[in-house]
């Protein structure tokens, strides 16, 4: 499924999915621009977006962050039904999108641009939050 969407995505789009040695996030890549990966994953429910909003700053006052996320996490209010979340090494801010597996390519296609306007605005948004200008 994954495979089909994939070339669908670098026929209409010009995206190329490659696949991640590490596995870091997940098994495919797209590279978005200069400034955006999402890693992809198939799961037996679903399909798992992930990508690295950016750095947890240890000068960064993480209590007013934390809170801040939780608003936005909030029945997805904020992030577009995904989730913001620590990596497990809890050194970077990450945002997850789990979707049904049983999408058509417009549908993935219309939820991975979502995605991926909500994680350039909260890349944006960490940025303005470590000059404390939120």
């Amino acid at each position: 499924m994954l495979e089909i969407i994939f070339h669908e995505l670098e026929k209409h789009l010009g995206l190329k999915a490659y696949k991640d040695e590490k596995g870091l996030l997940g098994p495919y890549c797209l590279q978005i621009g200069d400034q955006i990966d999402v890693w992809i994953k198939g799961l037996e429910v679903g399909i798992v977006l992930k990508g690295v909003i950016g750095p947890l700053v240890p000068s960064t006052d993480n209590e007013t962050l934390f809170i801040y996320l939780m608003k936005a996490n909030y029945i997805g209010q904020g992030t577009g039904g995904g989730v913001i979340a620590l990596d497990p090494d809890e050194k970077f801010l990450t945002l997850s999108l789990i979707m049904p597996y049983e999408v058509n390519y417009r549908i993935f296609r219309d939820r991975l641009e979502d995605f991926v306007n909500y994680l350039d605005f909260w890349k944006s948004d960490l940025k303005r939050l470590e000059t404390r200008q939120i």
